[in-house]
């Protein structure tokens, strides 16, 4: 069995979850597929159009395969796209990845539509870690500090349940050992 201590590896993490807020792609773990933005009347339309994107891949880490993705590539929301639900957290199943890291920042607001999205996000998450029989560590940017942000973010194990959850305001940290059977 195969231990990944997150609390040696945090600043890893933190590092990919900047990189990729930054827009540094071309660096970060996954290409974003760009399933997000889109003129809702013509798809061929919008950010699609706008950002260079590289085939989905995965990267070895302490001998365990990994995968990433950008916020709405992993749920590929209805509402926030115009493009398909190419279910990327199976097609990096597929190609052996154990843990995908998911990077959100995601819109938010006190509305009745951002609890639907929260519940809509959790849902996602768990689902396809189940689906895919992978481990979801998700971090969502905490501003503004006084709203909940727009998913959860912590770990889920490849039975769809949370194992570490962190509040759902301001900033918060956690750290948490995933086992990796061999």
């Amino acid at each position: 069995m195969k231990k990944i201590d997150l609390k040696k590896h945090l600043f890893c993490f933190v590092k990919f979850t900047l990189l990729i807020f930054l827009a540094v792609v071309s660096f970060s773990f996954s290409a974003d597929q760009k399933t997000s933005g889109g003129d809702f009347k013509d798809c061929t339309k919008g950010e699609v159009n706008d950002f260079y994107t590289t085939p989905l891949r995965t990267f070895e880490f302490n001998g365990i395969i990994i995968g990433g993705l950008i916020c709405n590539d992993l749920w590929a929301n209805p509402a926030c796209t115009t493009l398909p639900d190419t279910h990327l957290t199976q097609q990096l199943s597929n190609m052996g990845a154990r843990i995908i890291f998911h990077a959100v920042n995601g819109g938010r607001s006190d509305s009745e539509l951002s609890n639907i999205f929260w519940d809509y996000h959790s849902t996602n998450l768990r689902v396809r870690a189940m689906a895919g029989a992978v481990w979801i560590v998700t971090a969502d940017n905490s501003y503004p500090l006084n709203l909940r942000s727009s998913s959860p973010s912590g770990v889920i194990n490849p039975e769809g349940k949370w194992v570490c959850e962190t509040e759902a305001k301001g900033v918060q940290y956690f750290s948490y050992t995933i086992e990796i059977e061999y």
